[in-house]
């Protein structure tokens, strides 16, 4: 996926790899990581969206925004073992 990524002119396809990258680095407990792909996904969405409009796009957008605070939050648990 990241050579894909790293090759794409389309933003939003970058974007919807990237966020696939983050659940799985997330799964994995390596939130870091997720963090750094949702902000790159984050950054590439926030580029194609409409300005003043309603639309799914600013939904998703906000939608992801959200996860960058669950992300967070997910720092400070403990591990389960």
């Amino acid at each position: 996926m990241q050579i894909i990524i790293d090759t794409s002119k389309n933003e939003i396809a970058k974007a919807l790899l990237q966020e696939g990258i983050v659940d799985y680095y997330a799964t994995n407990g390596q939130y870091e990581k997720a963090l750094e792909y949702l902000l790159a996904g984050i950054k590439a969405r926030s580029s194609k969206l409409k300005k003043g409009s309603n639309n799914t796009d600013s939904i998703n957008y906000a939608v992801k925004l959200i996860n960058v605070a669950e992300l967070y939050t997910s720092f400070n648990q403990p591990k389960n073992h």
